[in-house]
């Protein structure tokens, strides 16, 4: 969902100009767009959600008869959609963070052999704002310039120079 954002509205920065412009016909028209494929893809999440709990001859057989046959199945349908939708357009990464059991094992389940995002310390510390990086390293300090832009970027909002975080989803976007 992230991708399809990035594609219709743009990077972070054109999101945020976009969010602070007024409503104009460009603003209108994209945050329709990617509304509107939100849910389309939403609903084929659902779908096939559907399909795997009721089969998917039964599927296609209610989609031939109509919604007037099958009101409940119907409604169903359109709840899972519903909440696919606001899940990736609005919650996610509070999802991850607060409601997958996932996030809240992830801890317990590394161990040296994870894959995992972290921050090097031997390489990045002593942090500095220097940008010269032969007068940086005369002094001893490390690669991490301090820009704070691992931070901006995380969509999570931690600081991974903190160390592993139960937050981290490890999107990679550090």
């Amino acid at each position: 969902f992230r991708k399809i954002e990035y594609w219709i509205e743009g990077d972070r920065n054109k999101q945020m100009k976009l969010d602070r412009q007024e409503w104009d016909s460009e603003k209108i028209r994209k945050r329709l767009t990617k509304w509107s494929v939100f849910i389309l893809i939403s609903l084929v999440i659902s779908t096939f959600m559907f399909m795997y709990i009721v089969g998917y001859e039964q599927v296609f057989q209610i989609m031939i008869e109509g919604p007037a046959e099958h009101p409940l199945k119907f409604i169903t349908m359109i709840f899972f959609t519903m909440t696919f939708y606001f899940v990736f357009a609005w919650l996610r990464e509070q999802v991850c963070t607060l409601v997958c059991p996932y996030g809240r094992l992830q801890g317990v389940l590394i161990d040296k052999q994870t894959i995992n995002v972290y921050y090097d310390f031997k390489r990045g510390e002593g942090r500095s704002k220097w940008r010269n990086n032969e007068d940086r390293k005369a002094s001893g300090k490390g690669d991490c310039i301090d820009c704070n832009q691992c931070v901006v970027v995380c969509p999570t909002g931690i600081d991974i120079r903190n160390g592993q975080q139960l937050e981290c989803v490890n999107c990679t976007a550090c």
